[in-house]
């Protein structure tokens, strides 16, 4: 009925990632894609570490009910101690649909007890997302609304295929807003007075416009891969979301969680504040096997072998 990862502690990689189809039937179980590469080589490759979150419940184009986001609450307490992914990336098994919120036909079967604890689970779901310590991208291959837009604001990068035609945080028209966290993210991302017109007035946007107003950060076309012999426009964000994650896999991964840490704590602070807060990150890395190797590969003209240690 929906898809999230249980995560394993030992490295896996899964081929049915590069062979995998969308869902146009019910899913009679959960399922997850997870890629780690070949951990055990001993010259790790920049796609190593890279894990796919899938979202997979077609019959309502991802509508995050209660069984879907215990299954996210799960995999996101998994990746906040899991020490294989280097990146992550959040993506659909359902042609057209990113995720369109929450499941509005269970919420109003739901007591008001049980609608607060739901909610609660929500916004700590969502937080854990955008607090992973590793790069984060949302492959968006389809519309994404309310707290299915809120879901991508957590990753640090938004991609969108040309199945991304439906965007946006249309709360208020319901009479609420958005609570998983849009407010604040959006407004963070874009600025409070863009980030209040879209919500104020609930406006829905395609990706043109999110890209234009710095919502979406890049805009993948439907035009095949090399050595492919036809394109699916339904993956093309996903397909450039891997080739983001494996131009971020060059980097040393240690030194990526450190700066992601600078960034994000950073802006929260003072710059005289912050600036001493990047002088942190930076010397927890001075001790570190892979700064060594980054100096050594250097001076041999070669690329870097990254173990994260």
């Amino acid at each position: 009925m929906t898809l999230i990862s249980s995560l394993p502690r030992a490295p896996l990689a899964v081929a049915a990632v590069s062979r995998r189809c969308y869902s146009t039937s019910r899913s009679p179980l959960p399922l997850a894609f997870l890629d780690y590469g070949d951990a055990s080589s001993p010259s790790p490759s920049p796609s190593q570490g890279v894990t796919l979150l899938t979202l997979n419940r077609p019959e309502a184009k991802n509508a995050i009910n209660s069984q879907m986001l215990d299954e996210l609450h799960t995999a996101v307490e998994s990746l906040q101690h899991d020490g294989h992914t280097r990146t992550l990336i959040i993506n659909s098994m359902v042609a057209g649909a990113f995720c369109s919120g929450a499941d509005l036909k269970e919420r109003h079967s739901m007591s008001k007890q049980n609608f607060h604890k739901w909610h609660a689970k929500l916004g700590h779901t969502f937080r854990g997302l955008a607090n992973l310590p590793f790069p984060v991208i949302a492959a968006m291959d389809g519309l994404a609304l309310g707290g299915g837009l809120e879901l991508a604001l957590t990753a640090d990068f938004r991609v969108a295929g040309p199945l991304t035609t439906k965007l946006g945080l249309p709360e208020t028209r319901h009479a609420i807003i958005p609570g998983a966290g849009g407010t604040q993210l959006l407004s963070r991302l874009i600025g409070p007075s863009r980030a209040k017109y879209l919500i104020f007035s609930g406006r829905i946007f395609d990706r043109e416009y999110a890209y234009q107003h710095g919502i979406i950060d890049e805009l993948a076309d439907d035009g095949p891969e090399e050595g492919e012999g036809h394109a699916h426009g339904n993956e093309a964000g996903l397909r450039l979301a891997r080739k983001m994650a494996q131009q971020i896999g060059q980097g040393g991964p240690l030194a990526l969680r450190a700066a992601k840490a600078a960034i994000n704590k950073g802006l929260d602070m003072d710059v005289n504040t912050a600036m001493e807060w990047e002088k942190a990150c930076y010397k927890t890395l001075f001790d570190t096997k892979d700064r060594e190797e980054g100096l050594l590969a250097f001076k041999e003209k070669r690329k870097p072998e990254y173990r994260g240690q």
